[in-house]
């Protein structure tokens, strides 16, 4: 019987995201930040769960995913996520009647102007700059460590450049991935706007740049994100924003050549079969195994959170942020403490969802995250496309889509996305046009 049910939701769920899209007006193969989320939650919580239910993962279960029970109730939330996610999308766009599509028609973007190669060189000083001061606040670099010692020996360095940073990692993280980041897609959508040899190798020394600083820790996810967001600036540009099939293709093998590398040298895998399965095991089950052990946890071991995730800016509040990915690693890797390392196990959104309030609190959760993010997606779609506004959506569509693996009070409380906020809006003040519209659309709250 619990088959049977697992079935009939696995089967119906991609059936009732596609509908609901169309009903949203969105297109799965047209870039924007609701299909490439809802893309990126339909890959990283649902389909991952087929092997865990019939325990092909030896990994997973070797961490004791074993209740195909549990395992059936993780793709009934994911799945209840998921459409109350498009439920929200949905009502905004009927209430605020925008149906904006991003980036129909791209012609004649208008390429950087000189101050703002100024002011993003300025932004990318910063950038290097902390970098280096981050560098000089950590004992060594996890990359260098795996590369000379070995994988195993490197995972304590990589605990301290993350999750164990004695400093404000926040303030590191903005400027050195997220300012690099968003600097190499715009640097790269002016290039094919406007090619030139000079163009060119300006892009190419900050992408590497940022893939650097995305290897460093040796954490995989980075660089390959880099990578796709590079070649949706490209989609966007040069095919006014539709996902080509010939394309996707060979980006997708070219991804997964650079996680079995990764692996090989970062991650200890013995050789190309084991690094080829440890990334297969990682994409579609490693985001929503943690979920299992989120219904084990809460709240037969420790009761709801009630909100007790949600950050505390400045420490202004009275509480301090449970640090839940953490107490949940610790629970099911005990060892992790006695090794030196501040283990964490982040899933997909709804699971800090049913750590605060219970199952009551998914839909509601969702809906709520749906609204906010089409609010967000409609008002970026309002400003005259050039090839800032290009670079900013694309790092705002892969920024967003991480709610697939991550919790949701983060973005709720976007640090991130006021900081990029400030410094896209210096860039577009000295641009050679006026951004915004005469004529906006209805996008009031």
């Amino acid at each position: 019987m619990i088959e049977s049910y697992f079935w009939i939701i696995y089967i119906s769920t991609p059936l009732l995201i596609t509908f609901m899209l169309r009903v949203a007006n969105e297109r799965l193969f047209k870039i924007s930040i609701i299909s490439f989320t809802v893309l990126s939650l339909y890959v990283f919580s649902v389909v991952g769960t087929l092997p865990l239910f019939y325990q092909w993962d030896d990994t997973r279960v070797n961490f004791g995913v074993t209740n195909p029970a549990i395992v059936l109730n993780v793709l009934i939330f994911s799945s209840i996520n998921i459409q109350f996610f498009l439920v929200g999308v949905i009502i905004e766009k009927k209430i605020s009647s925008n149906g904006l599509l991003p980036f129909d028609s791209i012609f004649g973007l208008s390429p950087l102007s000189r101050m703002q190669y100024i002011v993003l060189f300025i932004a990318l000083v910063i950038s290097f700059s902390m970098f280096l001061d981050y560098l000089s606040k950590i004992n060594e670099l996890a990359i260098l460590k795996a590369i000379l010692v070995g994988a195993n020996e490197a995972s304590v360095t990589r605990s301290e450049m993350g999750n164990d940073f004695s400093g404000k990692y926040h303030w590191y993280r903005f400027f050195m991935y997220s300012v690099s980041q968003l600097a190499t897609y715009v640097l790269f959508a002016n290039w094919i706007q406007k090619r030139g040899v000079l163009n060119f190798i300006v892009f190419l020394l900050v992408f590497i740049f940022s893939a650097f600083v995305a290897i460093s820790a040796i954490e995989k996810a980075p660089l390959v994100w880099i990578l796709v967001g590079v070649y949706l600036t490209y989609a966007i540009v040069a095919k006014n924003g539709i996902l080509e099939l010939r394309k996707i293709v060979p980006l997708l093998l070219i991804l997964t050549v650079v996680m079995i590398l990764m692996y090989q040298y970062f991650m200890g895998a013995e050789n190309v079969v084991d690094a080829f399965s440890r990334f297969i095991s990682r994409a579609f089950a490693g985001s929503i195994e943690p979920a299992y052990f989120y219904l084990e946890y809460f709240p037969a071991v420790e009761d709801y959170l009630h909100g007790a995730t949600f950050p505390n800016p400045g420490g202004l509040l009275p509480f301090t942020p449970v640090r839940y990915t953490v107490d949940i690693a610790n629970w099911v890797i005990p060892s992790l403490a006695s090794r030196g390392i501040v283990g964490s196990m982040p899933t997909v959104f709804w699971g800090e969802s049913y750590a605060n309030f219970g199952p009551i609190g998914v839909p509601i959760i969702a809906f709520f995250m749906g609204y906010l993010i089409s609010k967000l997606n409609s008002y970026v779609l309002i400003i005259k496309s050039n090839v800032v506004v290009v670079g900013f959506y694309v790092w705002m569509v892969l920024d967003i889509r991480a709610i697939s693996e991550a919790g949701f009070s983060s973005y709720v409380f976007n640090f991130s996305l006021i900081l990029m906020l400030i410094l896209v809006a210096l860039l577009l003040s000295f641009g050679k046009r006026i951004p915004i519209r005469k004529c906006l659309r209805s996008t009031s709250l």
